[in-house]
Protein backbone atom coordinates (compact mmCIF):
# COMPACT_ATOMS: atom_id res chain seq x y z
CA UNK A 1 0.00 0.00 0.00
CA UNK A 2 1.44 3.51 -0.99
CA UNK A 3 1.09 6.34 1.49
CA UNK A 4 -1.41 9.22 0.82
CA UNK A 5 -1.54 11.88 2.98
CA UNK A 6 -5.15 12.43 5.07
CA UNK A 7 -7.50 15.45 4.75
CA UNK A 8 -5.80 17.69 7.05
CA UNK A 9 -2.41 17.48 4.69
CA UNK A 10 -4.97 19.28 2.08
CA UNK A 11 -5.36 22.35 4.23
CA UNK A 12 -2.06 22.27 5.63
CA UNK A 13 -0.48 22.52 1.58
CA UNK A 14 -1.91 25.56 0.75
CA UNK A 15 -0.01 27.45 3.88
CA UNK A 16 3.39 25.40 3.90
CA UNK A 17 5.29 28.15 2.36
CA UNK A 18 4.07 30.35 4.92
CA UNK A 19 7.37 29.54 7.54
CA UNK A 20 9.76 29.41 3.55
CA UNK A 21 10.94 32.10 1.56
CA UNK A 22 11.65 31.76 -1.73
CA UNK A 23 13.41 33.30 -4.44
CA UNK A 24 11.45 34.84 -7.14
CA UNK A 25 10.57 32.20 -10.26
CA UNK A 26 13.29 31.33 -12.46
CA UNK A 27 12.47 31.01 -16.30
CA UNK A 28 10.66 27.67 -16.17
CA UNK A 29 8.58 29.35 -13.34
CA UNK A 30 9.95 27.45 -10.33
CA UNK A 31 10.31 27.94 -7.19
CA UNK A 32 13.66 27.92 -4.81
CA UNK A 33 13.36 27.86 -1.31
CA UNK A 34 15.95 30.19 0.99
CA UNK A 35 17.44 28.28 2.89
CA UNK A 36 18.78 29.18 5.88
CA UNK A 37 19.92 26.96 8.85
CA UNK A 38 16.93 27.16 10.94
CA UNK A 39 14.30 26.36 7.79
CA UNK A 40 17.01 23.18 7.45
CA UNK A 41 16.98 21.82 10.59
CA UNK A 42 13.45 22.26 11.50
CA UNK A 43 11.90 20.39 8.21
CA UNK A 44 13.95 17.89 8.92
CA UNK A 45 12.86 17.25 12.29
CA UNK A 46 9.42 18.16 10.72
CA UNK A 47 9.43 15.40 8.05
CA UNK A 48 11.10 12.91 10.93
CA UNK A 49 7.40 13.26 12.91
CA UNK A 50 5.40 13.03 9.51
CA UNK A 51 7.08 9.68 9.01
CA UNK A 52 6.72 8.84 12.34
CA UNK A 53 3.00 9.27 11.99
CA UNK A 54 2.63 6.84 8.59
CA UNK A 55 1.33 3.37 9.93
CA UNK A 56 4.09 1.00 10.00
CA UNK A 57 2.55 -1.29 7.18
CA UNK A 58 2.26 1.30 4.68
CA UNK A 59 6.20 2.00 4.66
CA UNK A 60 7.68 -1.41 5.49
CA UNK A 61 10.54 -1.15 2.61
CA UNK A 62 11.04 2.44 4.65
CA UNK A 63 11.49 0.94 8.09
CA UNK A 64 13.81 -1.72 6.47
CA UNK A 65 16.06 0.47 4.76
CA UNK A 66 16.21 2.69 8.48
CA UNK A 67 17.45 -1.33 9.34
CA UNK A 68 19.75 -2.28 6.79
CA UNK A 69 21.42 0.71 5.46
CA UNK A 70 20.89 3.51 8.12
CA UNK A 71 23.35 5.35 5.60
CA UNK A 72 21.45 5.70 2.94
CA UNK A 73 17.93 7.24 4.64
CA UNK A 74 20.15 9.93 6.78
CA UNK A 75 19.44 13.61 7.66
CA UNK A 76 21.40 13.72 3.69
CA UNK A 77 18.98 11.68 2.29
CA UNK A 78 15.66 13.75 4.01
CA UNK A 79 17.39 16.91 2.79
CA UNK A 80 17.53 15.77 -1.02
CA UNK A 81 13.55 14.76 -0.66
CA UNK A 82 12.64 18.08 0.85
CA UNK A 83 14.38 19.67 -1.71
CA UNK A 84 12.87 18.04 -4.15
CA UNK A 85 9.22 18.95 -3.13
CA UNK A 86 10.38 22.46 -2.10
CA UNK A 87 10.34 21.74 1.56
CA UNK A 88 6.61 20.89 1.45
CA UNK A 89 6.74 18.21 4.62
CA UNK A 90 3.74 16.53 3.60
CA UNK A 91 4.83 15.11 0.09
CA UNK A 92 8.58 14.65 0.76
CA UNK A 93 7.61 11.97 3.26
CA UNK A 94 5.41 10.75 0.63
CA UNK A 95 8.26 10.38 -1.53
CA UNK A 96 10.30 9.09 0.14
CA UNK A 97 8.32 6.56 1.33
CA UNK A 98 7.02 5.91 -2.47
CA UNK A 99 10.88 5.73 -3.55
CA UNK A 100 11.58 2.99 -0.92
CA UNK A 101 8.82 0.78 -2.01
CA UNK A 102 9.42 1.56 -5.86
CA UNK A 103 13.69 0.60 -5.30
CA UNK A 104 13.20 -2.77 -3.82
CA UNK A 105 10.53 -3.85 -6.46
CA UNK A 106 12.75 -3.01 -9.14
CA UNK A 107 16.23 -3.63 -7.77
CA UNK A 108 14.93 -6.46 -5.80
CA UNK A 109 15.33 -7.15 -1.83
CA UNK A 110 19.07 -7.46 -1.63
CA UNK A 111 20.13 -4.89 -3.69
CA UNK A 112 17.97 -2.49 -2.59
CA UNK A 113 19.73 -1.86 0.15
CA UNK A 114 23.35 -1.52 -1.39
CA UNK A 115 24.57 1.33 -2.55
CA UNK A 116 24.15 2.49 -6.28
CA UNK A 117 27.59 1.70 -7.37
CA UNK A 118 28.71 0.27 -10.42
CA UNK A 119 30.20 -2.54 -7.89
CA UNK A 120 27.05 -3.01 -5.88
CA UNK A 121 23.63 -2.52 -6.76
CA UNK A 122 24.16 -2.19 -10.56
CA UNK A 123 26.88 -4.76 -10.92
CA UNK A 124 24.34 -6.43 -13.19
CA UNK A 125 23.16 -3.82 -15.57
CA UNK A 126 26.55 -2.82 -17.38
CA UNK A 127 24.70 -3.37 -20.73
CA UNK A 128 22.55 -0.76 -19.68
CA UNK A 129 24.90 1.42 -18.42
CA UNK A 130 27.03 1.61 -21.44
CA UNK A 131 24.52 1.58 -24.89
CA UNK A 132 24.35 5.49 -24.09
CA UNK A 133 20.37 5.05 -23.97
CA UNK A 134 20.56 7.63 -20.91
CA UNK A 135 23.49 8.93 -18.94
CA UNK A 136 24.61 12.51 -17.45
CA UNK A 137 26.30 15.21 -19.55
CA UNK A 138 29.67 15.81 -17.73
CA UNK A 139 29.11 19.73 -18.03
CA UNK A 140 26.79 22.01 -16.00
CA UNK A 141 25.24 23.26 -19.32
CA UNK A 142 22.54 26.27 -18.21
CA UNK A 143 23.51 29.64 -17.25
CA UNK A 144 22.01 28.71 -13.57
CA UNK A 145 24.53 25.93 -12.84
CA UNK A 146 21.86 22.67 -13.87
CA UNK A 147 23.01 19.42 -15.16
CA UNK A 148 21.51 17.64 -18.07
CA UNK A 149 20.16 13.88 -18.16
CA UNK A 150 20.23 12.99 -21.90
CA UNK A 151 17.85 10.45 -23.01
CA UNK A 152 18.22 8.81 -26.38
CA UNK A 153 15.39 6.08 -27.84
CA UNK A 154 16.94 5.46 -30.42
CA UNK A 155 19.56 3.00 -28.96
CA UNK A 156 17.07 1.45 -26.64
CA UNK A 157 17.66 -2.74 -27.24
CA UNK A 158 15.52 -4.79 -26.26
CA UNK A 159 17.81 -7.77 -26.64
CA UNK A 160 20.72 -6.61 -25.00
CA UNK A 161 18.67 -5.36 -21.66
CA UNK A 162 15.45 -5.19 -19.52
CA UNK A 163 13.40 -2.62 -19.28
CA UNK A 164 14.16 -2.63 -15.61
CA UNK A 165 18.10 -2.84 -16.67
CA UNK A 166 17.24 0.38 -18.44
CA UNK A 167 14.96 2.50 -15.48
CA UNK A 168 17.82 0.92 -13.13
CA UNK A 169 20.89 2.96 -15.12
CA UNK A 170 18.26 6.16 -15.08
CA UNK A 171 18.60 5.57 -11.45
CA UNK A 172 21.96 5.55 -11.26
CA UNK A 173 22.10 8.82 -13.28
CA UNK A 174 20.42 10.66 -11.10
CA UNK A 175 21.88 9.76 -7.95
CA UNK A 176 25.10 10.54 -9.52
CA UNK A 177 23.91 14.08 -10.37
CA UNK A 178 22.44 14.47 -6.94
CA UNK A 179 25.78 14.18 -5.30
CA UNK A 180 25.43 17.81 -6.31
CA UNK A 181 24.34 19.93 -3.98
CA UNK A 182 23.45 23.10 -6.75
CA UNK A 183 21.78 19.79 -8.50
CA UNK A 184 19.65 19.03 -5.55
CA UNK A 185 18.55 22.66 -5.10
CA UNK A 186 18.15 24.23 -8.88
CA UNK A 187 17.00 20.40 -10.53
CA UNK A 188 18.35 19.30 -13.69
CA UNK A 189 17.53 19.49 -17.30
CA UNK A 190 16.27 16.44 -19.49
CA UNK A 191 17.60 16.12 -23.32
CA UNK A 192 15.46 13.69 -25.39
CA UNK A 193 17.21 12.84 -28.52
CA UNK A 194 14.72 11.02 -30.76
CA UNK A 195 15.58 11.81 -34.38
CA UNK A 196 16.95 8.25 -34.65
CA UNK A 197 14.77 6.29 -33.03
CA UNK A 198 12.57 3.64 -35.26
CA UNK A 199 8.90 3.08 -34.61
CA UNK A 200 9.88 -0.58 -34.31
CA UNK A 201 11.83 0.48 -31.11
CA UNK A 202 8.87 2.42 -29.35
CA UNK A 203 8.15 0.81 -26.10
CA UNK A 204 5.37 2.31 -24.17
CA UNK A 205 6.01 0.24 -20.94
CA UNK A 206 9.67 1.26 -20.94
CA UNK A 207 8.42 4.90 -21.39
CA UNK A 208 6.35 4.95 -18.49
CA UNK A 209 8.35 3.50 -16.70
CA UNK A 210 11.14 6.16 -17.32
CA UNK A 211 8.57 8.91 -16.58
CA UNK A 212 7.37 7.96 -13.58
CA UNK A 213 10.71 7.62 -11.95
CA UNK A 214 11.16 11.48 -13.30
CA UNK A 215 7.72 12.52 -11.59
CA UNK A 216 7.36 11.16 -8.58
CA UNK A 217 9.98 8.77 -7.26
CA UNK A 218 13.60 10.08 -7.13
CA UNK A 219 14.39 13.17 -5.04
CA UNK A 220 14.75 15.64 -7.92
CA UNK A 221 12.91 18.41 -9.66
CA UNK A 222 12.88 18.34 -12.93
CA UNK A 223 13.12 22.05 -14.41
CA UNK A 224 12.12 21.46 -17.96
CA UNK A 225 12.24 18.43 -20.67
CA UNK A 226 13.74 19.71 -23.93
CA UNK A 227 12.51 17.21 -26.98
CA UNK A 228 14.74 17.79 -29.80
CA UNK A 229 14.04 16.85 -32.97
CA UNK A 230 11.75 14.24 -32.36
CA UNK A 231 10.82 11.07 -34.80
CA UNK A 232 8.43 11.55 -37.82
CA UNK A 233 5.56 9.26 -36.07
CA UNK A 234 6.07 11.65 -32.73
CA UNK A 235 3.21 13.23 -33.37
CA UNK A 236 1.22 9.80 -33.31
CA UNK A 237 2.61 8.76 -29.54
CA UNK A 238 2.56 11.86 -28.17
CA UNK A 239 -0.91 12.16 -27.39
CA UNK A 240 -0.96 8.79 -25.57
CA UNK A 241 2.79 9.62 -23.41
CA UNK A 242 1.92 12.96 -22.32
CA UNK A 243 -1.01 11.65 -20.48
CA UNK A 244 1.72 10.19 -17.88
CA UNK A 245 3.34 13.28 -17.46
CA UNK A 246 0.53 14.45 -15.74
CA UNK A 247 0.18 18.13 -16.01
CA UNK A 248 2.77 19.85 -14.06
CA UNK A 249 5.53 17.99 -15.80
CA UNK A 250 3.73 18.41 -18.93
CA UNK A 251 3.99 21.79 -18.49
CA UNK A 252 8.10 21.55 -18.44
CA UNK A 253 8.28 20.08 -21.97
CA UNK A 254 9.48 21.95 -24.63
CA UNK A 255 9.31 20.58 -28.50
CA UNK A 256 12.25 21.62 -30.85
CA UNK A 257 12.03 21.73 -34.75
CA UNK A 258 14.55 22.52 -37.63
CA UNK A 259 18.07 21.92 -38.60
CA UNK A 260 20.64 21.94 -35.55
CA UNK A 261 21.49 25.32 -35.50
CA UNK A 262 17.89 26.21 -35.37
CA UNK A 263 17.66 24.07 -32.61
CA UNK A 264 20.44 25.57 -30.74
CA UNK A 265 19.39 29.39 -31.38
CA UNK A 266 16.05 27.91 -29.68
CA UNK A 267 18.19 26.38 -26.61
CA UNK A 268 20.10 29.25 -25.77
CA UNK A 269 17.06 30.94 -25.02
CA UNK A 270 16.84 28.97 -21.94
CA UNK A 271 19.94 29.89 -21.07
CA UNK A 272 22.07 26.92 -22.66
CA UNK A 273 25.32 27.84 -24.99
CA UNK A 274 26.05 25.78 -28.08
CA UNK A 275 29.50 25.45 -26.73
CA UNK A 276 28.13 23.66 -23.41
CA UNK A 277 25.89 21.19 -25.66
CA UNK A 278 26.17 17.83 -27.05
CA UNK A 279 26.60 17.22 -30.84
CA UNK A 280 23.18 15.04 -30.79
CA UNK A 281 21.60 18.70 -30.62
CA UNK A 282 23.77 20.87 -32.56
CA UNK A 283 26.27 21.30 -29.58
CA UNK A 284 30.59 21.35 -29.76
CA UNK A 285 31.00 18.43 -26.94
CA UNK A 286 31.02 14.77 -28.11
CA UNK A 287 28.49 13.16 -25.32
CA UNK A 288 30.84 9.68 -24.65
CA UNK A 289 29.02 7.93 -21.79
CA UNK A 290 31.71 5.20 -21.75
CA UNK A 291 34.45 6.90 -21.67
CA UNK A 292 33.02 9.45 -18.81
Amino acid sequence: MTYRPNEKVSRRKRSYKSDVKFSPPDRYGQLHPIETTEVVQKKIKDIDVQLAQIPDDEKCCYLQAVDRCPGLVSQREKLMFLRSEVFNVELAARRLVDYWERRVELFGPQKAFQPLTLNQALRDDTAALENGTVGIFPHKVDDAGRQVIVYDPSKLDATAHSRESCTRALWYFIHAALEDEDTQKHGVIVIVTPKDVKFSQFDAQQEIMIVRTLKRLVPMRVSAVHICRPAYFFSVIWPYIKIFFGQKLRRRVVIHYGSDFHITQQLKKYGMHRCNLPSDVGGFIMFDQIGW
